[in-house]
């Protein structure tokens, strides 16, 4: 196979191009800009966490006009689930001291956030003279930890914004409300059914029945999470299919 073929195969796989290479290029030059006005002539340090941001420094290095130099690093942070031990394992630092520059990391994309805010963190406890995070791409929705960066070029939205090409978010009301509307009958309708079931059972005062299951759905939703509902949820449909028969 050779290398036309190759390209061509690849290219049959791409469905929808969700943000063209010249908005790229005009969003990389306004930011640029950006950068220019923030420094007004101080030279700064563009720093790259390895290995994915390399090419969008390389352009975004041509789109300023300030003195700036580029530096490397490669950095892993250790976790327990999702949260962060606070341990970064630099396996490759920057040769420059940041106490003497602007520093400005320079992201491809920002998605759960955790590895670049403990750098982040690292990087200030050097006394930079200033630091300021620039992205690419930003997926805010997958963030794990409490981090913004100071411009994101692009927004990546959700799965279902995105498979639809839903930009006015018109999609992403819709289906909310459908979801409040179906979800609420839903929900009063469980929690009815305990309060029943526990009064004709153990002869415990209707309403405080109630209360109490949906004190008890609430707990197990909010320490189990998704995974939580998604099991009860599994366990109900066995239970109510086994009801049928």
């Amino acid at each position: 196979m050779d290398k036309q073929q190759i390209i061509e195969n690849y290219n049959r796989k791409i469905k929808r191009v969700m943000i063209t290479k010249e908005e790229i290029a005009q969003r990389i030059a306004e930011v640029g800009k950006q950068i220019d006005e923030w420094y007004d002539g101080k030279p700064i340090l563009l720093v790259s966490i390895l290995k994915g941001a390399f090419v969008f420094l390389a352009d975004l290095c041509r789109a300023v006009s300030v003195p700036c130099e580029i530096g490397f690093m490669c950095a892993k942070s250790y976790y327990n689930q999702t949260v962060s031990s606070g341990i970064v394992n630099i396996t490759m630092d920057l040769e420059q001291d940041v106490s003497n520059y602007h520093v400005v990391i320079v992201e491809d994309i920002v998605d759960t956030g955790r590895t670049l805010n403990d750098v982040t963190k690292l990087l200030k406890a050097r006394n930079p003279l200033s630091l300021r995070v620039v992205t690419l791409l930003d997926k805010p929705s997958r963030r794990l930890v409490e981090f913004t960066p100071d411009i994101s070029l692009f927004t990546i939205p959700d799965f279902f914004s995105r498979r639809f090409g839903d930009k006015s978010r018109i999609l992403t009301i819709i289906s909310a409300l459908f979801i409040v509307i179906f979800f609420i009958p839903y929900t009063a309708s469980g929690f009815a059914a305990c309060g029943k079931l526990f009064s004709s059972l153990f002869g415990i005062d209707y309403m405080l029945a109630m209360v109490v299951s949906a004190a008890v759905i609430v707990i197990y939703c909010t320490l189990g999470g998704f995974l939580a509902a998604s099991t009860t949820d599994f366990v109900q449909s066995i239970v109510m299919t086994i009801a049928l028969f």
